[in-house]
Protein backbone atom coordinates (compact mmCIF):
# COMPACT_ATOMS: atom_id res chain seq x y z
CA UNK A 1 0.00 0.00 0.00
CA UNK A 2 1.55 2.99 -0.94
CA UNK A 3 0.40 6.45 1.14
CA UNK A 4 -0.50 9.77 0.08
CA UNK A 5 -0.96 12.61 2.39
CA UNK A 6 -4.62 12.49 3.46
CA UNK A 7 -5.24 9.31 0.51
CA UNK A 8 -4.32 6.02 0.46
CA UNK A 9 -3.47 4.21 -3.04
CA UNK A 10 -3.87 0.44 -3.37
CA UNK A 11 -1.45 -0.82 -5.98
CA UNK A 12 -2.97 -4.73 -7.30
CA UNK A 13 -0.86 -7.62 -5.83
CA UNK A 14 -0.83 -10.73 -8.42
CA UNK A 15 -2.17 -13.23 -5.82
CA UNK A 16 -5.64 -11.72 -5.18
CA UNK A 17 -8.42 -9.45 -6.69
CA UNK A 18 -9.01 -5.70 -5.45
CA UNK A 19 -9.84 -4.91 -1.96
CA UNK A 20 -10.36 -8.78 -1.36
CA UNK A 21 -8.89 -9.73 2.00
CA UNK A 22 -8.49 -13.43 0.59
CA UNK A 23 -5.81 -15.12 -2.16
CA UNK A 24 -6.40 -17.42 -5.07
CA UNK A 25 -4.95 -20.12 -3.24
CA UNK A 26 -7.05 -19.69 0.15
CA UNK A 27 -10.50 -19.67 -2.57
CA UNK A 28 -9.21 -22.53 -4.08
CA UNK A 29 -8.92 -24.56 -0.93
CA UNK A 30 -12.27 -22.95 0.58
CA UNK A 31 -13.95 -24.28 -2.86
CA UNK A 32 -12.30 -27.81 -2.58
CA UNK A 33 -13.21 -28.21 1.08
CA UNK A 34 -17.11 -26.52 -0.06
CA UNK A 35 -17.09 -29.43 -2.76
CA UNK A 36 -16.25 -32.15 -0.33
CA UNK A 37 -18.29 -31.07 2.76
CA UNK A 38 -21.19 -29.52 0.33
CA UNK A 39 -22.35 -27.30 3.32
CA UNK A 40 -20.91 -23.11 3.71
CA UNK A 41 -22.19 -23.46 7.79
CA UNK A 42 -19.54 -27.13 7.82
CA UNK A 43 -16.18 -25.24 6.01
CA UNK A 44 -16.83 -22.05 7.83
CA UNK A 45 -15.94 -23.68 11.17
CA UNK A 46 -13.63 -26.01 9.86
CA UNK A 47 -11.83 -23.20 7.88
CA UNK A 48 -12.37 -21.33 11.11
CA UNK A 49 -14.19 -18.40 8.98
CA UNK A 50 -17.36 -16.30 9.13
CA UNK A 51 -20.60 -18.12 7.00
CA UNK A 52 -20.16 -14.69 5.15
CA UNK A 53 -16.69 -15.11 3.79
CA UNK A 54 -17.50 -18.35 2.69
CA UNK A 55 -20.52 -17.31 1.11
CA UNK A 56 -18.54 -14.39 -0.47
CA UNK A 57 -15.73 -17.01 -2.08
CA UNK A 58 -18.25 -18.76 -3.26
CA UNK A 59 -19.67 -15.96 -5.43
CA UNK A 60 -16.77 -14.68 -6.51
CA UNK A 61 -15.71 -17.89 -7.36
CA UNK A 62 -19.13 -18.68 -9.72
CA UNK A 63 -19.00 -15.27 -11.50
CA UNK A 64 -15.29 -16.16 -12.76
CA UNK A 65 -17.18 -19.60 -13.87
CA UNK A 66 -19.86 -17.97 -15.91
CA UNK A 67 -17.84 -15.07 -16.95
CA UNK A 68 -15.47 -17.94 -18.70
CA UNK A 69 -18.14 -19.90 -19.65
CA UNK A 70 -19.65 -17.20 -21.91
CA UNK A 71 -16.81 -16.99 -23.68
CA UNK A 72 -16.94 -20.51 -25.23
CA UNK A 73 -18.25 -19.08 -28.57
CA UNK A 74 -21.18 -19.96 -30.65
CA UNK A 75 -23.26 -23.16 -29.73
CA UNK A 76 -23.50 -25.38 -32.91
CA UNK A 77 -25.33 -28.40 -31.56
CA UNK A 78 -28.02 -29.21 -29.03
CA UNK A 79 -29.40 -32.42 -28.22
CA UNK A 80 -33.25 -33.32 -26.86
CA UNK A 81 -34.85 -36.09 -25.84
CA UNK A 82 -37.28 -37.42 -27.83
CA UNK A 83 -39.41 -38.82 -25.56
CA UNK A 84 -39.77 -35.49 -23.06
CA UNK A 85 -40.39 -33.50 -26.78
CA UNK A 86 -43.46 -35.39 -28.00
CA UNK A 87 -45.11 -35.53 -24.62
CA UNK A 88 -44.54 -31.72 -24.19
CA UNK A 89 -42.10 -31.57 -21.62
CA UNK A 90 -40.17 -28.17 -21.07
CA UNK A 91 -37.16 -27.67 -19.77
CA UNK A 92 -37.99 -24.42 -17.60
CA UNK A 93 -39.95 -26.78 -15.40
CA UNK A 94 -36.38 -27.77 -13.88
Amino acid sequence: MKKQFRKSKYDRCPWAEKLERVSYLLEKKVIDLLQATKNQTKTAQLIRMSFIQINRILYNAVERGLARRNNIGEIKHISIDEKSFKRDMSMSQY
